[in-house]
C-alpha cells in the first residue's frame, strides 16, 4: 500500500470511529454495517444527519432518509451553507476572506445545483455541492461552485463518461480547450483527466466553465472551490497537483480549503451565540480526533 493510500485508509478509519462515538453519544441506532456507519432508517427519516437546532435546516432537504451514511459528504452541504444565507453580510464576509474581496453581495445559493438544461452545459449530470451567485465589486455577475469532501477520494468513471472522455472530439473537450484556463490543451491532458484522482475536480471546473462560455452575457467569472477535511491528504494533494495544470493567471478559479480553515473563518466573523453553537457543531460533528 503505498504511503498517500496508508494515509488515507487512517483517516477514514479514524473517522469512521468518530462518527459511530457521535451518533453513540446521542442514543442513534445504526445499521449493522462494518465498512459504513449508516444511520437506522427511523434515524435518517428524522433527519439525524442534520443541525436541527436552528436555522429550519431540514426544510431544505427534500429527503432526508436518503442522507443515511455518515462517512459521506452529500449531508454536509446543507449543515455548511444554509446557516451561511440566512445571514448574508456574515457568508460575505467568510467568502470575501477566502476569494479576495471580490464581493459586493450575495445573491443566491442553491443546494446540489445541475444547471439546467444539462445538454447546453457538459450533457452530464455533474452538479455542484453548493452553487453560490454573487455581484462583485465592480458590480458584475459571478459564479461560485463547490465540492465538498469528507472521507471520499476519487471516483470510478460511468460508460457514458468514459465513452465522451474517449472521442477525439467532445464536450469536455471543447469546454476544456476553449476555457483557455489550461497550459496544454485537453488531448495532452486526456490521460490525466482519465485517472480517478483528478476526475472529480477537473469535471466541477469545466462545468463551471461552461456557464461562462454559454451565459457569458451573463457572468463575467467563475471560481471551483473544493472544501475537504485536513486529514483527506488525497484531497489535498490532488488539488496541489491539478492546480499546476491551469495557466498563472487563471489559478485562481480553482481552490482548495480545509475544514479546519473554513470554521476559523466562521469563528472569526461570528455574529452571535446562535452561530456560535452551530460553530461548535461542526467542529464536533466533522473534525475528527
Amino acid at each position: 500500500m503505498s504511503k498517500e493510500s496508508t494515509k488515507s485508509s487512517s483517516f477514514i478509519t479514524r473517522a469512521r470511529e468518530w462518527q459511530r462515538k457521535w451518533s453513540r453519544g446521542h442514543g442513534w441506532t445504526l445499521e449493522p454495517d462494518r465498512k459504513e456507519v449508516l444511520l437506522s432508517k427511523k434515524e435518517a427519516k428524522e433527519g439525524n444527519n442534520f443541525y436541527s437546532y436552528d436555522f429550519n435546516i431540514i426544510k431544505a432537504v427534500k429527503n432526508p432518509q436518503k442522507f443515511n451514511n455518515m462517512l459521506r459528504s452529500e449531508h454536509i452541504p446543507f449543515n455548511m451553507f444554509i446557516p451561511l444565507d440566512k445571514d448574508k453580510e456574515y457568508f460575505k464576509k467568510i467568502f470575501n476572506e477566502i476569494i479576495g474581496n471580490k464581493i459586493k453581495s450575495i445573491d443566491l445559493l442553491k443546494i446540489e445545483y445541475t444547471p439546467e438544461p444539462s445538454e447546453k452545459y457538459l450533457n452530464d449530470k455533474t452538479s455542484f455541492d453548493a452553487y453560490i451567485e454573487y455581484t462583485s465589486i465592480d458590480n458584475e455577475k459571478c459564479i461560485i461552485g463547490i465540492e465538498v469532501k469528507y472521507t471520499e477520494k476519487g471516483y470510478t468513471p460511468g460508460i457514458k463518461e468514459m465513452n465522451e472522455m474517449n472521442k477525439e472530439k467532445s464536450t469536455y473537450s471543447e469546454v476544456t480547450d476553449n476555457s483557455k484556463t489550461y497550459k496544454d490543451c485537453f488531448k495532452k491532458l486526456k490521460e490525466k483527466f482519465k485517472k480517478n484522482k483528478y476526475r472529480q475536480i477537473w469535471r466541477n471546473h469545466i462545468l463551471g466553465e461552461s456557464i461562462l462560455q454559454k451565459d457569458k452575457a451573463k457572468f463575467k467569472d467563475f471560481i471551483s472551490i473544493t472544501i475537504y477535511p485536513e486529514g483527506n491528504k488525497h484531497i489535498g494533494d490532488a488539488g496541489k497537483e491539478y492546480v499546476e495544470f491551469l495557466e498563472k493567471k487563471y489559478q485562481y478559479r480553482c481552490q482548495f480549503l480545509t475544514y479546519e480553515k473554513l470554521f476559523k473563518l466562521f469563528e472569526k466573523h461570528c455574529p452571535n451565540e446562535k452561530y456560535k453553537k452551530w460553530i461548535d457543531y461542526m467542529r464536533e460533528r466533522y473534525i475528527v480526533n
